[in-house]
């Protein structure tokens, strides 16, 4: 009966495939057909084992008669399968039959076993099988023909169900995998750095912690993919489709994901600092505490994604569509929005200091306790729209649209509000010392201010006796008493 010392591990021939490719010792091709070969293999060798449990019994008996077919003492003692399965094959074995491999069936040594100056080339095998098969004292191929045929009537599909996680690491530094088929597998803690892998398949493989420093992944097919805390840094990522990927504390700094497929991909906490995603699919991605810092987001559909609380500094989301998506708590410090709709946007708590937003949609928006420190707004859409503790100190608001907005508890001290549409705007509590142009925000409002610490109702209908010139009585004249 075959020891579990005997069974090959044919798992561990399959990662030792992958080591030679890495190392250049193998083609994509060959490779490939030695792992189908493998898989064939397996079945076999399967089926074998659990006919040898079958025949354990009844062959005991039988053993003493066989004819001393090898030269070992103790081969007497072994069941007749047993026997022939540690046997050479003959030169007809070695000759590739249909739907067969041209690999040795059985032996404890696999022809992964490298060592220097050995080579993996079937015909080299298939040569030194023919040289001891016309050696005196051989066996008889034909019962050995015989045994093969029927073992090949018997073989069943290769099973992966119970396949076993991969136990160690592997290094691929600068391997050529362009094309290769890896889907599935485990490859956690392998070391892609420099990988070529354009075009491979890498759906549903798990990369966790996988190193891919500037591997090149470009049209490679990532779909459902886990790349939990992996190194895509610098990594280029074209055209690349990671539906409904996993990329949860990903590093991705300065990767180039352009026009790649994001669906569905979960990019939580993931760092994405200086990366260019121009072009990528979006649809219901997950950005969720993402870094974006210095990120390339222009033109981006991010309707109704959620970034809250992601730290988008300095990055360039000119032309995008952010309305309705989540931006609570968000950093978009210095952030470059010109154009951006953000109409239904969630906007608590959202740092803007210095932030772009030159002719941004922001109409009947609702801000609390956003952070317009020095915004530049030119001719921003802030029409309808209502200010709750917001800091406009400083802000470019030239040509804006405020009409019918409503401003309470803000300070705009120093606010640039020159040609600004401000028919209808109402401005509770709201610091306007020092605003530039004061005159174009006092035409038609309703305000009630807070002015040298005093809270002042003004009823604007007297306004003009109040900004009378220097040195003009803005007292009524009393007629003189008779």
């Amino acid at each position: 009966m075959t020891t579990r010392r005997e069974m090959r591990d044919f798992d561990a021939e399959q990662l030792e495939i992958l080591n030679l490719v890495a190392e250049k010792k193998l083609s994509i091709v060959e490779a490939n057909r030695l792992l189908a070969a493998l898989e064939q293999e397996a079945a076999l060798q399967r089926e074998r084992s659990a006919a040898l449990e079958q025949e354990e019994g009844s062959a005991q008996p039988e053993a003493a008669e066989q004819p001393e077919s090898t030269q070992q003492p103790e081969a007497a003692e072994q069941p007749p399968s047993a026997e022939r399965a540690t046997q050479p094959l003959s030169p007809r074995d070695a000759e590739p039959e249909a739907g067969r491999p041209t690999m040795p069936l059985d032996r404890e040594r696999t022809p992964f076993d490298l060592e220097e100056g050995e080579t993996t080339e079937p015909e080299q095998e298939a040569t030194t099988q023919q040289s001891e098969a016309r050696q005196p004292g051989s066996e008889s191929s034909s019962a050995r023909d015989s045994e093969a045929r029927q073992s090949a009537g018997r073989r069943e599909p290769f099973g992966l169900d119970d396949e076993p996680p991969i136990r160690e690491r592997r290094d691929f530094r600068g391997a050529d995998l362009r094309g290769a088929d890896l889907h599935g597998m485990n490859l956690e803690g392998a070391n892609f750095r420099g990988a070529n892998l354009q075009g491979a398949n890498l759906s549903g493989t798990r990369l966790l912690r996988a190193n891919l420093i500037r591997a090149n992944l470009s049209e490679a097919d990532l779909s459902e993919a886990d790349l939990a805390r992996a190194n895509l840094q610098a990594a280029s990522l074209e055209r690349a489709r990671l539906v409904n990927a996993r990329l949860v504390r990903a590093n991705g700094q300065a990767a180039r994901l352009n026009d790649a497929d994001l669906t569905g991909a979960n990019l939580e906490r993931a760092n994405l600092q200086a990366a260019d995603l121009r072009g990528a699919k979006t649809t219901d991605i997950t950005l969720t505490r993402a870094n974006l810092q210095a990120a390339n987001l222009e033109s981006l559909d991010l309707r109704g994604r959620d970034l809250g609380r992601a730290n988008m500094q300095a990055a360039r989301l000119e032309g995008a569509v952010l309305a309705e998506a989540n931006l609570d708590h968000a950093n978009m410090q210095a952030a470059r929005l010109s154009g951006v709709d953000l109409r239904g946007a969630k906007l608590g708590h959202v740092n803007m200091q210095a932030a772009m937003l030159n002719e941004a949609n922001l109409a009947e928006q609702h801000m609390i306790h956003v952070n317009l420190q020095a915004a530049r707004m030119a001719s921003v859409n802030l029409n309808g729209a209502r200010l709750e503790h917001c800091n406009l100190q400083g802000a470019n608001l030239s040509g804006a649209d405020l009409r019918n907005a409503v401003l309470e508890h803000c300070s705009m001290l120093g606010a640039n509000v020159k040609g600004a549409q401000t028919e209808g705007m109402k401005a509770e509590h709201t610091n306007l010392r020092g605003t530039q142009f004061v005159d174009e925000l006092l035409k038609g409002l309703d305000i009630d201010i807070d002015l040298d610490d005093l809270d002042i109702d003004l009823d604007l209908g007297g306004l003009g006796r109040m900004f009378s010139r220097k040195g003009e009585s803005s007292e009524p004249e009393t007629p003189e008493e008779e």
